[in-house]
């Protein structure tokens, strides 16, 4: 014989089965929070970047951030310039450098002999001769610093072998040679070698 239970449709059962319409609902709700949650986040990130974007306008546009700028720029042509006169000199110094001729007595009596009114332009060595192109104001100028280079007792056979009126100013050539020393000779030929004509 079988045991009824007469309380059985009153008791509830603990166990829930879940249905397919739950499990869509569950579904759509979380497609709903990244839908909404996605733009929300992406929007707080957009603001806090265009905030950034107006700081840094702001400090770059600032009055005095602009004048350190323009320093900057115009000590970086300074520098461009002056690296540009150093290899210039260095250049010019090694030339110096190579030519035996060229001393230091050399140039301070040059620079004794110039007047303002004189500008030289070119200074040539070539063994012991040198040769200097440049401009004068006037004539007299140009004949002074043949007197006074004349006045020293280190230089013999000066020559000035053209004085040339150009638009305001003489342009000048003077030659002169540095007493004593030995110039390079040249090499002679053997007297068998001779060339007939």
């Amino acid at each position: 014989m079988r045991d009824f239970n007469f309380f059985r449709p009153f008791i509830t059962s603990r166990i829930k089965k879940s249905g397919k319409g739950e499990w869509v609902a569950l579904g759509f709700f979380i497609i709903l929070v990244f839908i909404i949650a996605i733009p929300w986040y992406m929007s707080n990130e957009l603001r806090s970047l265009n905030d950034e974007v107006e700081q840094l306008n702001t400090e770059v546009n600032d009055p005095s951030l602009q004048e350190d700028i323009d320093h900057v720029r115009v000590l970086q042509s300074e520098l461009s310039d002056l690296r540009t006169e150093t290899e210039q000199l260095d250049y010019a110094i090694s030339m110096l450098g190579e030519s035996e001729a060229v001393t230091e007595q050399l140039l301070t009596d040059l620079a004794q002999a110039k007047s303002d009114d004189i500008l030289f332009e070119q200074i040539s060595v070539n063994n012991r001769t040198i040769t200097i192109n440049g401009f004068g104001a006037s004539r007299v100028a140009i004949a002074n610093l043949e007197y006074n280079i004349r006045g020293f007792d280190r230089y013999e056979d000066l020559f000035v072998p053209s004085i040339t009126y150009d638009d305001e100013d003489y342009e000048f050539s003077l030659e002169f040679t540095i007493k004593g020393g030995e110039e390079h000779e040249e090499l002679e030929e053997p007297e068998g070698n001779e060339l007939s004509e």
